[in-house]
């Protein structure tokens, strides 16, 4: 097919989702018109083209303190590419060093992906150095899978894969349960409710070790999207426990997203972005959500985490993307993003328990991000995917997500990079977008271990994994994209909770501290030092009398050479402030100006 006509069904494609994205426009797309329903079994990319291009894989990334580890490309591979309809999928499992569970969707027939759509399952016990052949969870057609683990009879750590599948005459949601970990013997348990289309199904594991699955089905008379979360029981096989938490008032299908989390003591949340629903006060999306503390017996009231708002010129509607997770106190954390009139103006924002929410970062924030998308790609934002993890000791939260880069682009398709952002869990403030991915090829669909985890050198680390496809837009779904064969990626984060950078590897003479950029600032600037021998540094923020109101660096060892650390001034008031070095008997102090 040529390239003249492909850009021809590009039209035609902008056409029916009613997507404003051109070159030379840089309107965002229409809200409600562009969330567009996946329909089961509508094969998108019988027509396209293939694209023979292989992945071309990154080495090491990040700063003195932080290190962003080499790709390194998994068993799981095929053509399928469209991985979620905007929650979270959570792909990856970091039990120790040696159990690693990961999954994806794949197709293996490049000229049927929707007959050839399947689960993937693959397990390394080296770190993540390596990963063992895949198996296919179950080995029949199925769909947007998700992982946990759990315990089944003496065998703990195994990896509970849930997803939908056909093994009749209807679809079905339900959990699939190795024998051992990494051993790739699943039995299946699918779903014997009496719901309809229970599907989409989320996992995630409750401290009473039962796991707790959320899923989308249709009820009423009216057939509306219905939340309904239920418990299933992997020692004993067995399904319990079902509550239908939410019934979206618009009459529509396949129109939610929504996650999940669990926490201690048996606490779990369920949240959901319900489309088209109706009560929003400008008309846009709501994010409710629902929490229980005793293992998904009994859940809370609906709770209203999030309307559609105007900040400055800016309409922030709700979009798809969607996750959330737990510290170890209990408290949780929920991640999404936000679009309005342009490309610029697409954010991620964070909530803590409920509360106002801290906006982690815009398109503004990615250095070359979209203005404008070449072609039109369905379900697609500047900032996409996110992912939200925390540290082990509850002190950082973390999250990741897809940026669109504006002159990245093959084939007519603006493609992905990874970035993601650290935060202290006592008061919200991210860091400025730190990159995880910068090559050629499209990366997307992050998805992060819930939790920092150590490595076998005691290092603590965020795994994490990817699709990465040497085409970017969507074959699968509906971009009518030239099909690729695409690659699960695993990676880690070393320290990744450290906001501070390698400018230089060049040894500095003598100590220095230098003045703050920019300055004034709002709300972040660079702090750079520099450092002649490796040795222990703290670096604090005090207010004009003199209160300490930030510790950047608290008697931390970094080795010599020239530093800068990302300042988040977020949660501080307009004011003169004044930062202090210390580094053996070497000290410094400077005045920075904060203007919002």
């Amino acid at each position: 097919m040529s390239k003249s006509l492909l850009f021809l069904m590009a039209i035609l494609s902008l056409a029916y989702f009613n997507m404003e994205a051109n070159a030379n426009s840089r309107e965002r797309v229409n809200r409600q018109q562009s969330m567009v329903k996946m329909q089961e079994g509508v094969n998108y990319s019988q027509s396209n083209v293939f694209n023979s291009k292989q992945i071309t894989p990154e080495g090491y990334r990040g700063g003195d303190a932080y290190v962003i580890r080499p790709e390194v490309v998994t068993s799981i591979t095929g053509y399928y590419d469209w991985q979620t309809n905007g929650a979270c999928p959570h792909f990856v499992n970091y039990v120790s060093p040696t159990i690693i569970h990961a999954i994806e969707m794949i197709a293996t027939d490049s000229t049927d992906l929707s007959g050839s759509r399947r689960t993937d399952y693959s397990f390394s016990s080296d770190g993540g150095a390596t990963w063992g052949a895949t198996n296919t969870v179950p080995n029949i057609r199925s769909g947007f899978p998700t992982l946990t683990v759990g315990t089944t009879g003496a065998s703990q750590d195994v990896a509970i894969i849930g997803n939908h599948y056909q093994p009749g005459s209807y679809l079905l949601g339900g959990c699939h349960v190795d024998a051992f970990p990494g051993l790739g013997s699943f039995t299946s348990y699918p779903y014997p409710g009496t719901v309809s289309n229970f599907i989409w199904p989320q996992l995630t594991t409750l401290t009473n070790g039962n796991v707790m699955v959320s899923a989308e089905t249709y009820q009423g008379a009216a057939a509306t999207d219905t939340g309904y979360v239920v418990v299933f029981d992997p020692n004993a096989g067995t399904w319990a426990g079902s509550s239908q938490l939410f019934v979206s008032s618009a009459n529509s299908q396949l129109n939610m997203r929504w996650a999940s989390a669990t926490g201690p003591g048996g606490k779990a949340i369920y949240v959901l972005d319900a489309l088209n629903d109706t009560g929003d006060p400008l008309a846009g999306n709501r994010i409710f959500y629902y929490t229980t503390s005793d293992n998904g017996a009994t859940w809370s009231a609906e709770n209203v985490l999030w309307e559609t708002n105007i900040t400055g010129a800016d309409t922030n509607f709700a979009w798809l993307g969607i996750d959330a997770c737990y510290d170890n106190a209990g408290n949780f954390y929920v991640v999404w993003n936000t679009t309005s009139t342009t490309f610029s103006q697409t954010k991620l924002w964070v909530s803590k328990n409920g509360g106002t929410p801290e906006m982690v970062c815009q398109m503004t924030d990615i250095p070359g991000g979209i203005t404008s998308m070449v072609t039109a790609m369905g379900n697609a934002s500047g900032l996409d995917w996110p992912t939200i993890a925390v540290s082990a000791d509850g002190n950082y939260v973390m999250t990741g997500y897809s940026a669109c880069m504006q002159d990245d682009t093959l084939n007519g398709f603006n493609s992905y990079d990874l970035y993601y952002s650290v935060s202290p869990t006592s008061a919200l403030s991210f860091s400025a977008p730190r990159q995880i991915t910068s090559g050629m090829d499209d990366e997307r669909y992050v998805s992060f271990n819930r939790v920092t985890t150590t490595d076998g050198s005691s290092n603590e680390i965020l795994a994490m994994t990817y699709m990465k496809d040497p085409q970017p837009g969507s074959c699968a779904f509906n971009d009518n994209a030239p099909v690729s064969r695409n690659h699960l990626i695993y990676r880690e984060i070393e320290n990744p909770q450290t906001s501070i950078h390698n400018v230089s590897g060049e040894i500095p003479g003598t100590y220095r501290l230098l003045q703050n950029y920019p300055n004034p600032f709002n709300p972040s600037t660079m702090i750079r030092f520099e450092l002649p021998k490796n040795i222990n540094v703290t670096l604090k923020v005090y207010d004009i009398t003199g209160k300490e109101v930030a510790t950047l660096l608290n008697n931390q060892t970094l080795t010599a050479g020239v530093k800068e650390f990302d300042f988040n001034g977020a949660n501080l008031g307009s004011g003169i402030y004044f930062y202090t070095l210390q580094a053996g008997d070497f000290k410094e102090t400077k005045k920075m100006v904060l203007v919002k």
